[in-house]
């Protein structure tokens, strides 16, 4: 059994039919890529989520069909993994694997063909699944990075794949003095002292190829993400700069990159902010997913206190990080931000 923690949470995973190896069908614990990431949990502690894994070698459990034995709809799908919610549990189905998640997230039961062990979509699929998990515990996933900076305080970077989020912490870190990280890509949004913070989901950096010069003097793991991106350490870039919580977030930043050769950063709306903090929270927009009346009730809080702004990424970025980086400072100084 692998146990390890996520903040407040206690993370078991068990695999059911025996210990892992020859007799059980696994080789290794199925989830424990995603579990290395995370500090080993306090001896004794009771498990908030029950990862259990069983193998099979056929689907384990027959899709949601409708009277006339058609497959449903699923409510919702990412890449190559399908979701049904349910009033019960949410499934999860990705070729033979299936993976239901209770919806008071206390477990999280899987059903895998051990040939899935170490795929990419396997992956994917237990990533949506944790995240489903952990949403019934008060913690909400947030596609963005985030940092905190002496001067401003903490920041977000929201945006989808490819906007640039990964690009504009790196700058920010190797810019300016004293700037610690949470994340790249990828942080988990809760309430903290009746206010919204974000606190860590560690991993490592993805880095887009035009990007590494942002990284200069740093080797790549050797590892490639599927989207092509480098895979790169923080933690062997920046010792000592790791966060696990930012308890107050003052500037959004939502960054695009743009064909100009300066980065300019304009200020948005409560509103316009709202919505891309919206685009970083896709779960909340899944019908019948539970707890979507907290979320909503996080982003809004955020929305309306952080002051946010389109960043358009140019070439500066990439050429004179520190140069661009001022620019954004600049232009959130004029603002009073400090």
């Amino acid at each position: 059994m692998t146990s390890a923690a996520l903040h407040h949470l206690v993370l078991d995973s068990r695999c059911e039919s025996a210990a892992s190896g020859p007799d059980s069908g696994f080789q290794s614990d199925p989830w424990h890529p995603l579990l290395r990431r995370l500090p080993a949990a306090a001896p004794g502690e009771k498990a908030s989520v029950v990862l259990r894994s069983t193998p099979c070698n056929a689907p384990h459990a027959e899709l949601p069909r409708a009277l006339d034995g058609a497959v449903q709809p699923c409510t919702f799908f990412h890449e190559t993994v399908r979701a049904w919610v349910r009033p019960v549990d949410v499934l999860l189905a990705e070729g033979a694997s299936r993976i239901r998640v209770a919806a008071d997230g206390s477990v999280v039961d899987a059903h895998l063909p051990p040939d899935a062990i170490g795929t990419r979509n396997l992956a994917v699929m237990q990533h949506i699944a944790m995240m489903i998990a952990v949403r019934a515990h008060g913690l909400f996933h947030f596609h963005a990075g985030a940092i905190r900076d002496p001067e401003l305080g903490g920041m977000a970077f929201v945006g989808p794949s490819g906007a640039g989020k990964t690009s504009l912490t790196l700058a920010f870190m190797m810019a300016r003095h004293g700037v610690a990280y949470l994340g790249d890509d990828s942080v988990l949004l809760a309430e903290q002292a009746g206010q919204p913070a974000l606190l860590s989901y560690p991993g490592a950096f993805h880095v887009a190829e035009r990007s590494l010069p942002l990284a200069r003097g740093f080797q790549p793991t050797g590892e490639t993400h599927s989207l092509g991106k480098h895979v790169l350490d923080p933690a062997g870039i920046f010792p000592g700069r790791a966060l696990s919580m930012v308890p107050r977030v003052d500037v959004v930043l939502c960054p695009e990159v743009v064909a100009a050769r300066e980065t300019s950063a304009e200020r948005l709306s409560a509103a316009e902010a709202l919505g891309e903090l919206l685009i970083g929270s896709a779960l909340v927009m899944v019908a019948g997913i539970g707890q979507q009346i907290e979320h909503l009730a996080l982003l809004r809080a955020l929305a309306e206190r952080v002051r946010a702004y389109r960043v358009q990424l140019g070439e500066d970025l990439l050429t004179e990080p520190r140069a661009a980086v001022d620019r954004i400072v600049e232009t959130l100084r004029r603002d009073g931000v400090t």
